[in-house]
């Protein structure tokens, strides 16, 4: 299959995967604010880890494009303003291959998609928990006002991906990355 973008392709070969974390997770629903703190955990378990890979791999000069886009450490902020604890035991997580910058982006590509649909979820989560950015809801409000320039700054970065092998890691990378959550959120992740 032929595809005009690196996004186009990212969209298509993940857009299964994309949908099984949706379905696992069952943002649309009722929401209790015990699952919703389950749901926090799964991604500080998968994220804690993923950022420090992601930071320790990345070209020096990616790294501050990177250090904006990091999220995890909201995970732990939501959690105590739901009076959990927000320490992790260690889990095994699979994650993707990211020691190329097309892996890198690749991966990026599903964490970074993620802020734009904090923007229909967060509104819910306030609604049904009353959570807030403020109080509970960092994570999943996303880059706030930013949301959107970010995500087209994050196209951009693909952009720049020549069509080939780097567009085959990028693929790779970010269904190792789906592929990681999935296994948390379902309770199956392994190590590897």
């Amino acid at each position: 299959m032929s595809f005009s973008s690196l996004p186009e392709r990212l969209k298509q070969e993940t857009h299964e995967a994309h949908r099984q974390v949706e379905d696992l997770l069952r943002l649309d629903g009722p929401l209790t604010r015990e699952r919703y703190a389950e749901i926090l955990r799964g991604f500080a378990a998968f994220l804690l880890p993923w950022e420090r890979q992601m930071a320790a791999g990345l070209p020096a000069s990616w790294r501050p494009f990177f250090e904006a886009r990091r999220r995890a450490a909201r995970l732990a902020q939501d959690l105590r303003a739901l009076g959990e604890d927000p320490s992790l035991p260690p889990a095994p997580v699979r994650l993707p291959r990211t020691d190329t910058l097309a892996r890198a982006l690749g991966s990026l590509y599903v964490i970074e998609g993620s802020t734009l649909g904090a923007r229909i979820i967060g509104p819910r989560l306030q609604a049904g928990l009353g959570v807030t950015p403020q109080a509970g809801g960092s994570y999943f409000a996303g880059h706030g006002e930013h949301t959107g320039t970010m995500w087209r700054d994050f196209r951009q970065a693909l952009a720049e991906l020549p069509p080939g092998p780097a567009w085959d890691e990028a693929a790779e990378a970010a269904r190792q990355t789906f592929a990681g959550l999935i296994g948390v959120f379902s309770g199956k992740a392994v190590a590897g």
